[in-house]
Parts: structure tokens; C-alpha cells; sequence
């Protein structure tokens, strides 16, 4: 666990949060039979997320919009997961892969996780038991190839049943998906208000009256801001002095049961 760690806590989510500050987003979150509930948001922490995922019945997607902040989600989730695991030694071992090295031979998911597990960490081996699978980058994926990996993923899930697995993926690659895993959870991340804007503007003094002449100048740049990386990727490079600190406080997130509009 001490080099999952390494990896993806330490050489990924905590360089990527290194000098911003956290942006508040929301999240829809539903199951496959959510459709006839009610809409019920409550705020819960990164922590809740992972309480989430376990009242999920352990099969989770994280859908999101380009820049929308999947992977941090993803990372701060694995964080959390980690740190159960540390505690339980019944929990299975979560770790995470990047789905990029793929496609270089289309292989059924469970022989390519084998190897990936080998060029990642040398020592042990990778039993599907004792671990809890993490997939990013699926949206590096050229799409006439998005179908098969889905179809590897399935097959995977298929073979077995009770393995925990957690999938993040763009929304439009979702509407793709001819045959979803049943049952599933999905936790949605959703654009940025124009409130949520000003205030992370707002929050970043050192730059704020630099960033609100530029969006003065150029209003359609705006339309950019709604995905949280863009917006701390524009304040950053608009920091006049010293970076705004990290405040140590882990984003808000908005959770509800209910169902978004799906594209038809």
C-alpha cells in the first residue's frame, strides 16, 4: 500500500493541489432504480463519498465534463479507500490504473491489469480478490475503441461478480454505452455556477483583479470557467504575488438521488 501511495497520492493529488485553492463542486449521484425518488441533496465531504461507494454495492462511475475534476475525485477517493484499508485488513487494496497503456494490445481487462500490476509495483502479484480496481483515462481512449474497452470492463465484471471496481469517464462517453453494468452508482460532477466562479475569483486575491479585466476583454473566455480546471489553471497564471494557501478544508460536495436529463 506504501507505494500506491507514493504513486498516486504523493507523486499525483497532492502535487496537482499544490498552490490553489480547493473549488466547491457539485455532484449529482443515482443508482440504475433512482428514477422514481425524489430529489434529496445533502452536503457530504470526500470522506462521505467513499461511504457512498460502499452503500453502492461497491460498483461506482464518476462521470464528468473535460476538466471537471474526475481524476482529483478519483484520487481524493483512493485517498480515503487507502486509509480504510490501512485500518481493516479485510478491506481489499484499492489501486488505481490508468486505461492510456490499453490499448496498445485491447487484451481482456483481467490480463491486462496483471501486467500493468507488474510494470507498476515488481513485487507481489495482482490477485483480483484482494483488490479494489481504480480505472481512469478512458477518455484517452480513441472512441472506435471506447466500445471494445467497455465491452472488456463488462466482461471483466461479468467473470467477477463481486470484485469492487470504480470506473471515471467523460459524460458523453457514457451516453455511449450500449450495455451498462447493472448494478451500478454514478456520481456525476457538475459545471460550475456563475456564483461558484466569483467566488473562487473572489478567494484568490492576489490575482482576482487581473483575471476579472481579462474576462472583461474577453466574456466568451468565460464560458471556460465553468470547469474547475480551467478556472485554477487561469487564477494561477494570474497570481500577482505569493499563492493563495491551501486551506486544509476538503471541498463541499452536493450529493442528490435524483435522476439527470439524459441525452437521447
Amino acid at each position: 500500500m506504501e507505494q500506491i501511495h507514493d504513486t498516486w497520492i504523493k507523486g499525483a493529488l497532492e502535487p496537482s493541489l499544490t498552490n490553489i485553492s480547493y473549488i466547491h463542486i457539485s455532484l449529482l449521484s443515482w443508482t440504475m432504480a433512482d428514477a422514481l425518488k425524489s430529489a434529496q441533496q445533502v452536503p457530504i465531504s470526500s470522506s462521505d463519498l467513499v461511504n457512498a461507494y460502499h452503500a453502492s454495492g461497491h460498483r461506482f462511475i464518476i462521470l464528468g465534463d473535460e476538466g471537471a475534476g474526475k481524476t482529483t475525485l478519483l484520487l481524493e477517493m483512493l485517498r480515503g479507500l487507502l486509509l480504510q484499508a490501512e485500518q481493516d485488513e479485510q478491506a481489499p487494496i484499492p489501486v488505481m490504473f490508468h486505461l492510456a497503456s490499453w490499448t496498445t494490445k485491447c487484451q481482456p481487462l483481467e490480463k491486462w491489469l496483471d501486467e500493468e500490476w507488474k510494470t507498476l509495483y515488481p513485487t507481489g502479484k495482482f490477485n483480483a480478490g484482494e483488490f479494489l480496481v481504480l480505472l481512469d483515462g478512458f477518455d484517452t481512449i480513441r472512441e472506435e475503441l471506447q466500445c471494445i474497452c467497455y465491452q472488456a470492463i463488462n466482461a471483466y465484471q461479468n467473470l467477477y461478480p463481486h470484485i469492487p471496481l470504480v470506473l471515471c469517464c467523460r459524460n458523453m462517453d457514457y451516453e455511449r454505452f450500449q450495455e451498462p453494468v447493472k448494478p451500478h452508482s454514478v456520481v456525476q460532477l457538475q459545471l460550475l455556477s456563475a456564483d461558484q466562479i466569483d467566488a473562487y475569483i473572489s478567494s484568490t486575491p492576489c490575482g482576482q483583479v487581473a483575471v476579472r479585466k481579462l474576462l472583461d476583454a474577453d466574456p466568451e473566455l468565460y464560458a471556460l470557467l465553468h470547469r474547475p480546471l480551467p478556472l485554477a489553471m487561469l487564477t494561477a497564471l494570474y497570481q500577482e504575488s505569493t499563492p493563495v494557501a491551501i486551506t486544509g478544508k476538503q471541498p463541499a460536495i452536493q450529493v442528490s438521488t435524483k435522476t439527470p436529463v439524459r441525452a437521447t
